[in-house]
Formats: structure tokens, sequence, C-alpha cells
């Protein structure tokens, strides 16, 4: 980021306050891609965020699609410019970092990728730089909107009552199963053969053999290292080849063999629960946490564009 010779003191002394050299206007007009107020966004801005935002070397983004490069692009140069809007609030409103916010962000850094500490000088302070600019961004976001974010009691009261089913705890279910794999491009005999080995499992448990030695010794996926078991899950989780067999099943009831994609299951029901209201105690605290995520965004949005309005984004 570069910023005009108008800045405020405000920034210049919160620079020097955490020893990064802001720059100032007077770099190249041509290579300058948005303007926010008096903060540009450069196209070495954007491709450093690009290289941020990319998880492998350089070397290897020439083997990416196109698309997938552009699409990157587009994400940083729109990420750059919204944080341009945040910084240019910031100093009109004299919001600043404070220097140890900086170090800490920086030994992070250093800790996460020590060869930081070897790149040249110029590199340093750039990265520098940017962390201080995303702090900034992100500590203005905590004043105008973060801070305001606040959900009481009796509003979570409120939506609860008025929003009871959304409140439904689906049946929930504890089961275990044999897993009988069939490959796709199995012929019609080797098919009819897996089946008939799913069957011969289903009378075996049904003849009352121990299941958990069943799913141990006959099944084929990694489940049978838990006695096949496949844990707690609600209605409506599972495949409906699944979730129509359990539906009518009680507690310790076996049956099969069920026909997926990958093959037949054999399966035991172990436990149901029946669906239940849950009460303003169980659901309150994540439902204070969405409300509270709701308000935010719908804050954040009306900052955004009261920040567009007022400061109109000019692209050279």
């Amino acid at each position: 980021m570069r910023m005009f010779r108008n800045v405020g003191l405000m920034i210049v002394i919160s620079a020097f306050a955490v020893g990064i050299a802001m720059p100032v206007q007077g770099a190249d007009e041509s290579n300058v891609i948005a303007k926010v107020g008096s903060i540009v966004v450069t196209k070495e801005d954007v491709q450093r965020e690009i290289e941020r935002r990319l998880p492998l070397q350089v070397s290897f983004h020439g083997e990416m699609k196109a698309e997938k490069i552009e699409k990157i692009r587009a994400e940083a140069k729109e990420a750059l410019i919204t944080r341009a809007y945040k910084v240019q609030y910031a100093l009109d409103n004299e919001i600043s970092v404070n220097a140890k916010a900086v170090d800490d962000a920086w030994s992070s850094a250093l800790a996460k990728n020590p060869k930081l500490a070897a790149v040249p000088a110029v590199q340093a302070e750039n990265f520098k730089r940017e962390l201080y600019l995303d702090l900034l961004a992100k500590q203005t976001e905590n004043v105008v909107v973060n801070s305001k974010v606040a959900v009481t009691d009796e509003e979570v009261r409120k939506y609860y009552d008025a929003n009871k089913s959304q409140f439904l705890r689906a049946k929930l279910f504890k089961a275990s199963q044999v897993f009988v794999k069939v490959d796709p491009a199995a012929s019609a005999e080797e098919k009819a053969a897996r089946r008939q080995k799913a069957e011969k499992i289903l009378e075996r448990a049904k003849a009352g053999e121990d299941f958990y030695n069943l799913a141990y010794y006959e099944s084929d996926d990694r489940s049978r290292y838990v006695g096949g078991s496949l844990g707690s899950f609600h209605s409506g989780q599972v495949v409906p080849e699944f979730d129509t067999i359990l539906q009518k099943m009680k507690p310790g009831d076996v049956a099969g063999p069920i026909q997926t994609l990958n093959g037949y299951h054999v399966v035991k029901l172990d436990d149901v629960q029946p669906e239940k209201q849950m009460s303003l105690e169980e659901s309150a605290v994540n439902l204070k946490a969405r409300l509270s995520e709701e308000k935010r965004k719908k804050l954040y949005s009306e900052w955004l564009e009261a920040l567009h309005r007022k400061y109109p984004l000019q692209s050279p």
C-alpha cells in the first residue's frame, strides 16, 4: 500500500511507532490499479496478496489453469480494496494499532516461517507494512462493528418462543454395521456372490452370533476395528437406503442386506432416542451465537456500504 502526501499526521506517528516506513505518493501512477480516498492499491500489492493466498511456490503457479489464477487475482484485488476502505476510515477517525500487536504478529510470522529472517530488508519492511495494514483494518472493524454487536437474553428468549420448530432435535440413532464391499466393475456373478455373503452374515447375526465379532472378522471397512460401530447420527444424516430401514427398527434389531453404491450393509440398531423439543436452556448458547453473527454481518454490510458512498472507488 502507498499513501498520498495528504495523509494525516496520526498515521505517520503510528507508522514510526511500529518501525514501519509507510510510503507516500510519488510512485509511478501506471502501477496503481485502484484508489480509495488517499489509499492506493498497486500491482505489486496484488501480487504479494496472491502469493500470500497460494500455498505452493511461485514456480508452480504456471501449471495452474488460467481461470483459477484470474479468480485468485480478482479475490486478492477485492480484498485489498476492502482493506483500503477500512484503513482510510481508520485515518479519518484516528484509529491505530499499538506497536506490541505488530511485534507479536511479526514474531508469529517468523515462528511459522523462519526463512523470513533472512529476506532482504526491503522485503521485510514490505511484509511488516502488510501486517500493520491487516491489523489496522481488523482493529477498525472491531471498533466499528464487533464492539457494537450485543444480543440480550430477552432477544434470545423471544426468538426461541417465536421459532420453537427450529429447535426440534431429530430422532437420534446409534448403530453398527458389517459392510460387504462390491466393486462397481464386478461381474454379475461376483456381485451375486457378495450379496450371498451379506445374506449369510445377516443369518448369523439373527441367530445370535456376537455382532462385534462378526464386524471385526467380516466387515470390509475400518469400522471393523470398533465392532462395526457407526456412532450416533440423526435421522436424515445417512443415505436414504439406511434411513428408511432404521426408521422401522427397534433397538437390538438386525436388518439387511442394505444395498448402496459401495456394496451391502448388514446393520444393527444399538439405540434410538425419539425426536425431542430442545429447551431454551439447551438452545441458548448456540442461538445467542447465531443471532450475534447475524447482527455482526448486518452491521458489517451497512458499514461497508457507507464506506463505498463516502469514498468513491477510483480505477485509473
